[in-house]
């Protein structure tokens, strides 16, 4: 399933963060953010008026305003576009939080008082049994057996009543970012054509100092990026510290879990049973659920598939991300030869697939001239790249599955010792079924990561970084109306994959 997390709400779970913190951090970087784009732009159109002492007269930005060249030879609008950005952003990040808070009720009062009254007549009910425990012997066992099971009814409609209040806060939460879903789109809009109008007259503008002015003009859409995330970082971080809906059950799980009604075709962690309710606990940081019996429980005694002793269950703890990484270098450091083959064959294939675009637009160009001779150099090396590349690749894919094998076979020698040193209660617990499938599945589950870490990971990240280099080696102006489409891009790809999650 696809979790929504922002920075801050991983760094208060891991850390002592706390989300006022998050929520200053969150608004100075807004603030500086702000602050610098507005700069730029005033720096932009001071350099464009050769730093002339009335530039900044409200008649002469006037008139440069209503010039009919103004959009390809005058900054005044990239100072509009600053200001109005400045204000809007805030503004309608302002309404998201609003909207998007929900109000919790203290409930009936005179639930609340019948709820005091019946816990007074419990105290006093006992205290009176206390006292008469020195008069028979059959009537104390029989008081406290009516007492055990009063408090046992107690315990339920507690939990009933629990369970009925946080589907109730669930079902606000789930119609609160429905209406935050509004504001949050319309900042999407406003940012994105304002990067679409920096973008657009980045295009054809006519720089006197192309390198410092284009640096001044580009930078605008980096500071609305960086406007825009932090407001969506200040929603969430207002979200998490209103800490309505999120429970924490340290019995059960680190983190704090939050209800969710549209939980489907997921299974518990605790008991290992289906949700076939549609409802869950959730951690947003891990990929743990948590079905509504075992949370009423709060106990994983006699839940399944958890580690036994025959002192009771061993707690564990989960591995966090830095942790997880540097478990997995120091498995691969016994493969460091393998590991440094693939490495340089990944380099080497990645410099190969960045330079086979420019032979293909040379090889274009040779077509349109005609040019014979060309066209059959630049074929023969056209070629070589595509055979270097497929060469680079094989050899490249061949060392990571050595390693993932090598690495595999390792885990597993480690977990079946692991195992077989364990406790009778631990193998009463566990079925053979489990057991075997720790052994096949759950090792080549834990070392994907891994292998897309040293594959994917490390050759996207290389692609990603040479080919905007490319692009701005090309042409500087085309790649910044291009970037303006990565903001739209993430964002509806955040969007599809929350729907598709449901």
């Amino acid at each position: 399933a696809h979790h929504r997390i922002s920075f801050f709400e991983a760094l208060s779970e891991y850390t002592d963060f706390s989300s006022s913190t998050a929520l200053i951090i969150v608004r100075c970087t807004y603030t500086f953010c702000a602050l610098s784009y507005v700069a730029t732009s005033c720096v932009l159109y001071a350099s464009l008026k050769e730093w002339q002492a009335p530039a900044f007269d409200p008649a002469i930005m006037w008139s440069d305003l209503i010039r009919p060249d103004a959009f390809y030879t005058g900054a005044t609008d990239c100072i509009l576009c600053s200001v109005v950005s400045s204000i809007i952003l805030p503004i309608l990040a302002l309404l998201a939080v609003r909207t998007g808070r929900i109000v919790v009720d203290s409930g009936d009062p005179s639930a609340k008082q019948a709820r005091k009254e019946k816990k007074n007549a419990r105290k006093s009910k006992q205290s009176s049994n206390h006292i008469s425990q020195s008069d028979t012997l059959a009537e104390p066992l029989m008081d406290t057996a009516a007492s055990d099971f009063v408090q046992t009814e107690d315990k339920e409609k507690e939990r009933a009543r629990f369970q009925e209040e946080q589907e109730r806060i669930a079902l606000l939460q789930l119609k609160a970012r429905h209406r935050q879903s509004f504001f949050t789109g319309a900042l999407f809009v406003v940012s994105t054509a304002a990067q679409v109008f920096i973008g657009v007259k980045c295009i054809g503008f006519k720089f006197p100092v192309e390198l410092e002015q284009g640096l001044l003009m580009g930078s605008g859409v980096l500071w609305i990026n960086a406007m825009t995330w932090s407001l969506r970082e200040l929603v969430k971080s207002h979200r998490q510290a209103d800490g309505i809906g999120y429970v924490r059950v340290p019995e059960l799980h680190p983190h704090s879990l939050c209800l969710d009604p549209r939980v489907h075709n997921h299974y518990c962690d605790v008991c290992g049973l289906r949700m076939s309710d549609g409802r869950a606990y959730r951690c947003k940081l891990c990929d743990f659920d948590l079905c509504v019996r075992c949370f009423s429980r709060k106990d994983q005694r006699t839940a399944e598939g958890v580690l036994r002793g025959d002192k009771g269950i061993k707690l564990t703890s989960n591995v966090s991300t830095l942790s997880y990484f540097r478990r997995a270098v120091a498995l691969a450091r016994r493969e460091w030869l393998l590991f440094f083959l693939s490495m340089t064959m990944l380099l080497l294939n990645n410099a190969a697939q960045l330079w086979a675009p420019n032979l293909q637009g040379r090889i274009l160009d040779s077509v349109a001239r005609v040019d014979h001779e060309t066209f059959g150099v630049v074929i023969l090396l056209y070629l070589g790249t595509s055979i270097a590349t497929g060469l680079f690749a094989g050899i490249q894919g061949l060392c990571f599955s050595v390693i993932a094998r090598r690495l595999s076979n390792r885990v597993r020698n480690q977990l079946y010792r692991g195992m077989i040193e364990q406790d009778v209660a631990f193998f009463d617990g566990n079925s053979s079924g489990q057991l075997t499938s720790r052994l096949s599945t759950d090792v080549s589950q834990m070392l994907q990561p891994i292998q897309t870490m040293l594959g994917s990971l490390l050759s996207n990240s290389l692609l990603l970084l040479g080919g905007i280099g490319a692009c701005f080696y090309t042409s500087w102006r085309l790649s910044m109306l291009a970037f303006t489409t990565v903001g739209p891009i993430v964002h509806i790809t955040q969007i599809y994959a929350s729907w598709s999650s449901q």
